[in-house]
C-alpha cells in the first residue's frame, strides 16, 4: 500500500514585484510502499478540487518520472492563477510506478491547501504601486490604533511593536519580579467570582492536584516565628511533620498514615492499625468510656469512671458479664459478677486467685502450686510468699461441701484446705482467693 504524507509546501520564485509573481509553488511529500519508505522513480498526478468529494477538477498537473529517495520527493506545481481565488482548495494525488501502463492509484484523503500556496493570490496586490503603503488592516483604513487589553502591554521599539503580558501599558493585576509574578492585594478565585479567601477554589471533589516526586505542602504560622507544619504524600500515604521534626529537635515529632490505613506516631513503618513509637499513650474522657474490644471473643476492656462506677473493667459475652473491675474508690472486684473484691486501702496488697479440682489440678489462676497428700486435703503453696499472713477465702463448687483452713508450715507461704461433705472428709473442687501484703 502506498501512502503520501505532506511535509511542508513552500512558495518558489517570488519576484521583487508582486505583478511579476509566478504561480509555481513547491510541494514536498513522503511516499511509503507497503509501510516502508519508497525509493525509485514514480509518476505522480496532482489535481485541485474545491471540496473533499467534488468530482470536477479546477486544474491538473502531471509529474512523470519523479525521483523518490528514502520516501522523500519534491516537485514544482503550477495550476495557474485562476485555480486560486481565495476559496478553500483540496489537493488530490495519484501515483504509479514510472513506466507502468497501469492505472494510477489514488491516495486518500485529499489534503487541504493552506496559506503558503495562497501567497500567489492577493485581492488588492495588483492595485498597489511599487513602494506604496498598505493603508488598511482587517478592513480598518488609515488611522488604525492598536490598544492594549487586560494584562497586555504594547511597547514600540524602533520599527517594531512589542506585545507582551504585564502591567506596563495594560490593566493586569499581576506584577513581574524577574522570572516570578506576584499579586499583593485582594483574593483569587478559581471557579468562583467571589473568592472569600486569599485562594478560593470551587468545583468538583478533585478541585486541586499537586503532582511531583513525593510532593508536600508547607504551612507556616506567621504568629509563631513562621514555624512550619508539612503534609507530604509518599507511596499512597500521608506524612505529617512538625517544626520540631523538621529542625531535628525531635526525630519522633511526626506521624504517618500509610497506604493501607495504618497510623504510625513517631514511626514511618506502622505494622498495626495504630502504632506509637515511644512516649506512651494517654486517653482523656469527660464522662464517657474508652473501650477496647476484641470482636471475635466478644471481650472488652474499657476505662470510664464516675461516682460509684468502675474506672477500669473487663467483661465478656454479648450480654456483658463483669470479670474484673477497679472502682473509683479504689476497690478491686473479681468474679463472674464481681462477687469477690478487695477493699481499697493504703496497703500494698497482692492477690492470688485460683480454682482447684478434686484431683488437685488447677485449671484457673496462677502463681501457686497444689499438693494432694490426703483424699480430702489440698496443700496450696504460693510461688512468692506474702510479707505477712494473707486473708484466704475458700468457696466449694458443690452444695453440701464445706472447706476448712489448716495451718501448714510458713503461713505466709503455705496453707492446707480440707474439704468435707456433710461433716465427712471428702475431696471436692473449690475456688480460693488469698489477699495479703506484698
Amino acid at each position: 500500500m502506498k501512502r503520501l504524507m505532506l511535509l511542508a509546501p513552500a512558495v518558489l520564485g517570488l519576484a521583487a514585484s508582486l505583478r511579476a509573481q509566478p504561480t509555481v509553488f513547491t510541494y514536498s511529500g513522503r511516499l511509503t510502499d507497503g509501510g516502508s519508505p519508497a525509493t525509485g522513480t514514480y509518476d505522480l498526478r496532482f489535481a485541485i478540487y474545491d471540496s473533499t468529494n467534488q468530482t470536477v477538477t479546477l486544474g491538473t498537473n502531471q509529474q512523470p518520472g519523479v525521483p523518490v529517495s528514502n520516501g522523500l520527493f519534491t516537485v514544482g506545481l503550477d495550476f495557474g492563477a485562476n485555480a486560486f481565488d481565495g476559496s478553500d482548495r483540496w489537493l488530490e494525488i495519484r501515483v504509479r510506478t514510472n513506466g507502468s501502463t497501469g492505472a494510477f492509484q489514488t491516495l486518500s484523503p485529499r489534503q487541504q491547501i493552506t496559506s503558503v500556496p495562497y501567497a500567489i493570490f492577493a485581492r488588492t496586490a495588483s492595485n498597489i504601486v511599487n513602494g506604496a503603503a498598505v493603508r488598511s488592516l482587517n478592513n480598518l483604513r488609515d488611522n488604525v490604533t492598536l490598544a492594549p487589553g487586560a494584562n497586555v502591554a504594547i511597547v514600540p521599539s524602533g520599527n517594531s511593536l512589542i506585545i507582551s503580558a504585564g502591567n506596563a501599558g495594560g490593566s493586569g493585576i499581576w506584577s513581574p519580579n524577574g522570572t516570578n509574578t506576584y499579586f499583593n492585594s485582594g483574593n483569587v478565585g478559581l471557579g468562583t467570582a467571589n473568592p472569600a479567601s486569599r485562594l478560593d477554589i470551587f468545583g468538583a471533589q478533585d478541585a486541586m492536584r499537586i503532582t511531583g516526586y513525593q510532593p508536600l505542602l508547607t504551612l507556616r504560622d506567621s504568629n509563631s516565628a513562621n514555624q512550619r507544619g508539612v503534609i507530604q504524600s509518599v507511596a499512597g500515604g500521608l506524612n505529617f511533620f512538625s517544626e520540631n521534626y523538621l529542625n531535628a529537635a525531635n526525630p519522633l515529632g511526626y506521624f504517618r498514615l500509610d497506604g493501607s490505613g495504618r497510623l504510625g506516631i513517631g514511626t514511618a513503618t506502622p505494622t498495626r492499625p495504630l502504632e506509637i513509637a515511644s512516649g506512651g499513650l494517654r486517653f482523656s474522657s469527660n464522662g464517657g468510656d474508652i473501650d477496647f474490644t476484641e470482636v471475635a471473643d466478644v471481650t472488652a476492656w474499657s476505662a470510664g469512671g464516675g461516682s460509684g462506677l468502675p474506672i477500669f473493667r473487663a467483661h465478656v459475652g454479648v450480654v456483658p458479664q463483669l470479670r474484673f473491675a477497679v472502682m473509683d474508690n479504689g476497690d478491686v472486684k473479681l468474679g463472674t459478677n464481681a462477687n469477690l473484691y478487695a477493699p481499697a486501702s493504703e496497703e500494698n496488697l497482692r492477690i492470688v486467685r485460683g480454682r482447684v479440682n478434686e484431683d488437685a489440678s488447677a485449671p484457673l489462676g496462677c502463681c501457686f502450686s497444689v499438693a494432694h497428700p490426703l483424699s480430702a486435703a489440698y496443700d496450696i503453696t504460693f510461688a512468692q510468699p506474702f510479707s505477712g499472713q494473707p486473708i484466704i477465702t475458700v468457696t466449694p463448687l458443690y452444695d453440701g461441701f464445706t472447706a476448712n483452713l489448716v495451718p501448714l508450715g510458713d503461713p505466709n507461704r503455705q496453707i492446707r484446705i480440707v474439704t468435707k461433705y456433710q461433716g465427712t472428709l471428702n475431696g471436692s473442687a473449690f475456688n480460693f482467693i488469698a489477699i495479703g501484703p506484698r
